[in-house]
Parts: structure tokens; sequence; C-alpha cells
């Protein structure tokens, strides 16, 4: 689907207040989750998937995406606001609560960042604090 037709397919919400109150200035609601990737969207054998947590910590963990499912799982409800100027109001995750990892691993004082990596080499750096939230879950896509 082309930009335009994603686009076509927004709407800013003006009959619920409430609604308009929940959108940042310049932002576009949207009731589809657009999806923006560089590249092809890779698919993944979930057999394989594995989420490491290495660097400034005590422990270094290796997770699979079986080891996350098994783990104690949270659901929260947020709304998304895309730098791309959408919106999506009351997305539902389910997953792993990112402090439960953390709690363990023995963070170091000095930590204040964290760095991401994905596909296509990929990273993004988070401040911990950001993460360091209850309604931060790592999810794994299944």
């Amino acid at each position: 689907m082309s930009k335009a037709e994603r686009i076509k397919r927004t709407r800013v919400p003006v009959v619920d207040p409430s609604l308009a109150e929940r959108l940042p200035p310049g932002q576009v609601l949207t009731e589809r989750l657009p999806v923006l990737h560089e590249g092809e969207v890779p698919e993944y054998d979930m057999a394989t998937w594995t989420l490491k947590i290495f660097g400034q910590v005590d422990k270094e963990i290796t997770l699979h995406c079986d080891d996350l499912l098994k783990l104690p799982q949270t659901t929260v409800t947020r709304d998304i606001h895309c730098v791309t100027r959408w919106s999506r109001f009351d997305n539902t995750f389910t997953g792993v609560r990112f402090v439960d990892l953390l709690k363990d691993l023995g963070v170091m004082p000095k930590s204040s960042y964290v760095m991401l990596h994905d596909d296509y080499d990929y990273t993004t750096n988070v401040a911990l604090s950001d993460l360091d939230r209850e309604d931060v879950l790592a999810c794994p896509f299944t």
C-alpha cells in the first residue's frame, strides 16, 4: 500500500473531545498499525530467535522466545504516537516487564543507557530510566 493510500485511511477524531485530548498536535489518528520498515520485512524462526542482555550487567543472559513466554506476563494498554505523525489509541501488549528482566542481572550503577540491536544493523539507544518503568515490556512476536 502506498503512503498516499495509508494517509487516506487515517482520520482525525472530531466527534469525541476526549479522543482529541489524547492526540498530540500534528498527529493523525489511524485504526491500523502502519507497516513502516526499511528493506524487506524479515520472517523470524521463533525457535532460533533470541534476546540477549549483556554489557554493563553482572550476569549476562540469552533468552529464547519460549523462555520469555514462560516468565510472568503482564498486559498493558497504551496509545502509540509515531514520529511519522500517526497515532493509534488503545493498543494492548502482553510480555515480560523489562524491570523484571533486569532486576536479577545486577545492572552496574554507572549504566544510564541501553543499546538495542535489530535486523539490518539497526541500533538505537534508550535511556535506562525510560525502560525502568512498570509498563515497559519485552514482547516476543508470536
